[in-house]
């Protein structure tokens, strides 16, 4: 197994390392890894105060959609894609974005919603390096 934790998002060439991690896998190995999700409630709650837009830090932001493309030009078979968690606070630091009242109410249903339509924070997903003979495929 190969367990990539917060880390896609930091690499220069999030194919590449996806790549060596399939290389180095047996065949039927699992590789995991979870990264920040551009397509979250969070991102559109918060636009410019969202935190994680951090050209600094992360190079490569992902989207459930584009992890599929990932496994596959990695030549892993996707097993699953899930998101977790939303936030209605600026955790940015310095900035003055106040949350207002409904949307902290909003917080219970979004982060739940999230289970249902990948919409949440944080992106994890799992893939199958293909046992010999098999090809890699895309799936959903």
């Amino acid at each position: 197994m190969v367990f990539s934790n917060a880390t896609l998002e930091h690499v220069r060439h999030p194919l590449s390392t996806v790549q060596e991690s399939a290389r180095i896998l047996r065949p039927g190995g699992v590789f995991y890894a979870d990264t920040v999700n551009w397509d979250s409630y969070t991102r559109e709650i918060l636009g410019a105060n969202w935190a994680l837009i951090s050209p600094i830090h992360h190079l490569h932001l992902f989207t459930p959609a584009n992890v599929l493309s990932l496994c596959a030009a990695a030549g892993l078979n996707h097993l699953k894609t899930w998101t977790t968690g939303a936030r209605v606070e600026a955790n940015a630091q310095g900035s003055n974005f106040h949350t207002p009242w409904y949307l902290k109410l909003c917080k219970g249903p979004l982060s739940m919603m999230t289970r249902f339509n990948n919409k949440g924070d944080s992106i994890e997903f799992l893939a199958l390096k293909p046992l010999h003979g098999e090809a890699a495929a895309l799936s959903s």
